[in-house]
């Protein structure tokens, strides 16, 4: 008896991870025919029959056309409509058994939960190097710096659903600005805040994700040359960057990212006089994002 238990735990196990989560993309006015977002890169076939199960209810579906990444599926009861609509999250299942009678609801809720993108939070540390595009000095003529520097940043983020994300953090530029005469050392510290829009993962590329951020920083400048030393406030406004995420492991993931930005600093110089310089900068920086 024991050895019979056994087996029908061990079977149960294997048949139980053989299930999938899938999202319905459409479904007809007739609601006899869908489409998911899987196709012949999941392994499905014309002619494969499955059970989707929504919920507490089945249906057996055909594939009548499929692509490499889309199938359209047929409802084999003739009797029957799909008990689903567009956007719902099912049970897919490649066998032809209606399963919501055998398989508990916990095993669904399961499923939902591990698969499915619930809101975290994140660390984010971020370096990279920046060149100035264009730039524009008060009180002086026109000239030609040759202006780059370093970045590093330290943000703290937290998603707020599948797609956005806010955060928050710190931000040190260090930079270089050569002169025809002498060179200048220019530093600022800033506090950021990001918007950040997170596109959906490609998944047939290890679950690469692009996202999209604009962000805001306003902080602190110092200016040095020669003995010379001038100090004032800096702002970012704004910054936008496109960039990509890359998972390692469940906890950390790599960031690729390109930014445009515009940085004002206005800046005391010892004779009282202010200075106000105003740049356009590109940037290309690698990070570390750490999820809790």
């Amino acid at each position: 008896m024991l050895k019979i238990l056994l087996l029908l735990l061990f079977s149960t196990t294997l048949w139980a991870k053989n299930y999938e989560l899938i999202v319905i993309q459409a479904i007809s006015s007739s609601r006899k025919t869908f489409i998911t977002r899987t196709g012949k890169r999941q392994g499905i076939l014309q002619g494969l029959k499955a059970t989707f199960n929504a919920g507490n209810a089945s249906v057996i579906a055909k594939a009548t056309q499929v692509t490499s990444q889309f199938t359209h599926w047929e409802i084999v009861n003739k009797k029957i409509q799909a008990p689903f609509e567009q956007g719902d999250v099912v049970t897919y299942f490649p066998a032809e058994e209606y399963t919501w009678a055998v398989v508990p609801e916990s095993v669904r809720k399961e499923l939902i939960y591990n698969e499915i993108p619930h809101p975290q939070n994140s660390f984010i540390a971020k370096g990279g190097v920046a060149r100035a595009l264009s730039e524009s000095t008060t009180e002086v003529s026109d000239q030609s710096p040759q202006r780059g520097g370093i970045m590093l940043e330290v943000l703290a983020e937290k998603e707020l659903g599948a797609n956005f994300a806010i955060d928050g953090g710190f931000r040190y530029d260090r930079e270089t600005v050569n002169l025809a005469e002498s060179s200048l050392i220019t530093q600022r510290i800033f506090g950021l805040a990001h918007l950040t829009y997170y596109f959906d993962p490609l998944l047939d590329y290890y679950k690469a994700k692009f996202y999209l951020s604009m962000g805001l920083g306003f902080g602190q400048s110092a200016t040095e040359s020669v003995g010379i030393t001038s100090s004032g406030t800096a702002a970012l406004l704004p910054s936008t960057k496109l960039g990509v995420q890359l998972p390692i492991d469940k906890r950390y993931h790599f960031l690729i990212e390109g930014a445009f930005e515009s940085i004002q600093s206005r800046e005391t110089l010892p004779n009282d006089t202010t200075q106000t310089t105003t740049q356009n900068n590109g940037m290309i920086s690698v990070g570390l994002k750490r999820y809790f």
